[in-house]
C-alpha cells in the first residue's frame, strides 16, 4: 500500500489529473480508481485539483472570449476609421463641387389688377428622383426618364410656370411663392436595385439634384419680391438606413445634406427665404392658410392610390390638432406619383413620371408638376398641374 500524502507534488497532480480526464472529471469515481491503482490520494486532494483545473479552464475561457473581443472591437475601429475618411472625402467632394449662384435681377412688371387681395402662388417640387433610370422597354413605352431628361423637364417647368405668373398677375395681386421641396429629390439607396440601376453614385446624384433645384428657384425668384423655399427633410428615397426609422429622420437622410447645398447656392439671393422642416409634417402658412405637408409615405396602401387612407390620417391629424387648440385647412402631398387636388388636398405629381413599381401596382401617371394660388380666406384655387411628358 502507498504511503498516504498530504502535500501534493506537480507529479501528484499529474496522476490525479489523469484519472480525472479518464473518468470525465467525476471526483468520486476517480478517487475510487485511484485507490485501486494503489494510490492512497485523499478525497480532499483529488478535489482540490479537480477545483484547480476548472477555475484554470474557466480563466482560459475567459482569455479566449476577451481575445476575441479585442479582435471584434479592432475591427469595428478600423471600420469607424474608415467611415470616418469617407465622411470627410465626401464632404470634400460635395462642397468642391458647389458654386454659389449670383443674385439674379428681379423682374416684376407692373400690371392694373382687378383685384387688391394678396393672392400668393405655392408651386411645389416633388419627386425628381434624380440618378434613376427608368427603362422604356420595361414600362411598354409609356416612360422613360435619366438625367438629361430631368434637365429638360425641369427647364421647361421654370418656363411655364413663369409665363403662367405674367398671365395670373393680369387678374390677381401676386408678389410672393411657396416653393415647398416634398421630397424623394434622388433616387436614394433605400433598394439594392436603387443602388445596382442608378445613373450615378449617390453623392453625385446628391450634388446634380441641389444644383437643378437651386437652378430652379434662382429662375422662379427673378419674379417675385418675396420667395418662401420649405425643405422638407423627411421622405423615404433620401434616408441613409434601408428600414425607416422614426428619429432623426430630418437629418439621417440625404436631404439634410440636399437642403445645406441648396442654402449655399442661393446665399447672395436677398428675396428667399429657406425653411428646413425636420418633423414628419409641417405646417405652411401661406396668407393665412395652414396647409399641412408631407412627403406622404406614412400612408400605407394596397396597390393603387389609398384614398381611404388618406381620410383616415386627415381625421387622425385634425383630432390631434384640435386637442391641441391647433388646426390646418388643407393638405399637400407627393410620393404617390401622381397630380391631382380634390377633398383629400393636393397630390405634387412627379418629375420622373411612372416607374416600374408603378407599373407592378397598377399606377399610372404621366410626369407632372403642379402649381395654384392660394387665397387668405377661400384657400387654394387655379389648379394648374404641369405635364412634362413631351419636354
Amino acid at each position: 500500500m502507498a504511503k498516504k500524502r498530504y502535500v501534493l507534488t506537480d507529479e501528484d497532480k499529474k496522476i490525479i489529473g489523469d484519472m480525472l480526464d479518464e473518468n470525465d472529471g467525476a471526483i468520486r469515481f476517480s478517487h475510487k480508481q485511484l485507490k485501486l491503482a494503489g494510490y492512497d490520494y485523499g478525497y480532499g486532494s483529488v478535489q482540490k485539483v479537480a477545483k484547480e483545473r476548472l477555475e484554470e479552464e474557466n480563466l482560459q475561457a475567459k482569455v479566449v472570449a476577451l481575445q476575441a473581443r479585442t479582435r471584434t472591437l479592432q475591427s469595428r475601429l478600423t471600420y469607424t476609421r474608415k467611415l470616418y475618411g469617407e465622411s470627410l472625402r465626401i464632404s470634400e467632394d460635395l462642397m468642391g463641387a458647389i458654386e454659389t449662384i449670383p443674385a439674379p435681377k428681379l423682374s416684376i412688371p407692373k400690371l392694373s389688377k382687378t383685384s387688391q387681395t394678396i393672392t400668393p402662388i405655392c408651386s411645389p417640387i416633388a419627386d425628381w428622383h434624380i440618378g434613376e433610370v427608368i427603362d422604356e422597354g420595361e414600362m411598354e413605352g409609356f416612360n422613360k426618364y435619366n438625367y438629361e431628361i430631368a434637365k429638360r423637364r425641369v427647364e421647361f417647368l421654370a418656363q411655364k410656370v413663369m409665363k403662367w405668373v405674367k398671365t395670373e398677375r393680369n387678374g390677381h395681386n401676386i408678389d410672393e411663392i411657396h416653393i415647398p421641396i416634398m421630397g424623394d429629390m434622388i433616387t436614394g439607396s433605400i433598394h439594392d436595385e436603387l443602388i445596382t440601376f442608378a445613373e450615378f453614385p449617390i453623392t453625385e446624384s446628391v450634388v446634380r439634384s441641389s444644383k437643378l433645384i437651386s437652378w430652379y428657384i434662382s429662375q422662379i425668384s427673378t419674379l417675385f419680391k418675396k420667395v418662401t423655399v420649405h425643405a422638407l427633410k423627411v421622405d423615404n428615397h433620401s434616408r441613409f438606413t434601408k428600414k425607416k426609422g422614426s428619429k432623426r429622420r430630418g437629418t439621417n437622410s440625404w436631404n439634410h445634406i440636399i437642403a445645406e447645398l441648396i442654402k449655399e447656392q442661393l446665399k447672395y439671393h436677398d428675396n428667399i427665404e429657406l425653411i428646413f422642416h425636420e418633423s414628419q409634417k409641417a405646417e405652411i402658412d401661406i396668407a393665412g392658410q395652414i396647409i399641412l405637408a408631407d412627403h406622404g409615405d406614412g400612408t400605407t396602401a394596397f396597390m393603387g392610390l389609398p384614398w381611404y387612407g388618406f381620410a383616415r390620417e386627415d381625421g387622425r391629424e385634425a383630432v390631434k390638432r384640435m386637442r391641441e387648440g391647433k388646426r390646418f385647412d388643407d393638405r399637400m402631398r407627393a410620393h404617390w406619383h401622381t397630380a391631382a387636388a380634390g377633398p383629400f388636398g393636393i397630390l405634387c405629381g412627379c418629375l420622373c413620371g411612372s416607374t416600374e413599381l408603378d407599373a407592378q401596382a397598377g399606377r399610372h401617371s404621366d410626369p407632372y408638376q403642379v402649381s395654384f394660388l392660394v387665397h387668405p380666406k377661400y384657400g387654394w384655387f387655379n389648379f394648374c398641374r404641369w405635364n412634362l411628358k413631351h419636354a
